[in-house]
C-alpha cells in the first residue's frame, strides 16, 4: 500500500510540486485538453533515464501543474501488480553506485529543466481560454528559478579541487538554492549528498 505522499483531499494550485516530481501514471486521471497544448513529439528527455524521452507520466504532471490546478485524492483506488517483465518497477531501474555520476546527472536535470521552459513557449496564449489558472510569466519565474538552482549546484560538481567545492557548496546554501521553488522546504538530501561530494573531492 502507498499514497504517493497525499495526505488528504484537496484541489492543488498550479505549481505546487516539485518540477522534477509526479504521481505514478496509472493513478492519474487528465482533461484530454492537456494532450492539445503542445505536440508530444515535443516532450523533453527523461531526467531519470535521460537516453529517453520523458514518461508519459511525468509528461503529464508536467503540463498540467503548468496551466491547471490538481485535485488529490487520498483514498486507494487502483491495485497495480508487478510482474517479471515489467518495464519498470521493482528491479528495472537499480543503478550501481559505483557509476553514479552527480555530474552527469546535473547536465540531464540542467538540460531537461532548459527544455521545460521551451515547452512553456509553445504553450499558446488561447490555452488561458480552456485552463484560466494559466499564469504563463509565473510558470515561467517558477522554472528559471529551479534551472537557477540547478545551475548553481552544477558548479559544486565542476570544482577541480576539494575548497571549490565546498566554496560553492556555501554560496549555494547562502543563496537558499537547498529550497524547494514550489513550497519552500528544505532539500535536505540534496545538500547533503552535495556536502558529500564536496568533502570527498580529491
Amino acid at each position: 500500500m502507498f499514497r504517493q505522499g497525499i495526505e488528504d483531499t484537496r484541489v492543488r494550485a498550479p505549481l505546487s510540486y516539485d518540477p522534477w516530481g509526479t504521481f505514478w501514471g496509472f493513478s492519474m486521471v487528465f482533461r484530454r485538453e492537456l494532450l492539445k497544448l503542445v505536440s508530444i513529439n515535443d516532450r523533453i528527455i527523461d531526467y531519470i533515464v535521460p537516453s529517453e524521452l520523458i514518461a508519459h507520466d511525468r509528461w503529464i504532471m508536467l503540463l498540467g501543474q503548468m496551466v491547471g490546478a490538481t485535485a488529490e485524492i487520498k483514498d486507494p483506488l487502483v491495485d497495480y501488480r508487478q510482474h517479471s517483465s515489467n518495464l519498470f518497477g521493482a528491479g528495472s531501474m537499480k543503478k550501481s553506485n559505483a557509476s553514479f555520476d552527480l555530474e552527469k546527472r546535473s547536465e540531464d536535470y540542467i538540460r531537461a529543466t532548459s527544455q521545460m521552459i521551451g515547452v512553456l513557449d509553445k504553450i499558446s496564449p488561447d490555452a488561458s481560454r480552456s485552463f484560466p489558472l494559466f499564469d504563463k510569466d509565473k510558470c515561467r519565474k517558477f522554472l528559471e528559478s529551479a534551472l537557477l538552482q540547478l545551475r548553481s549546484r552544477h558548479r559544486i560538481y565542476e570544482s577541480s579541487t576539494r575548497s571549490g567545492a565546498i566554496h560553492h557548496l556555501w554560496e549555494c546554501f547562502s543563496a537558499n538554492n537547498y529550497r524547494s521553488v514550489h513550497d519552500g522546504s528544505m532539500r535536505w538530501r540534496s545538500l547533503m549528498r552535495d556536502a558529500q561530494f564536496a568533502v570527498l573531492r580529491s
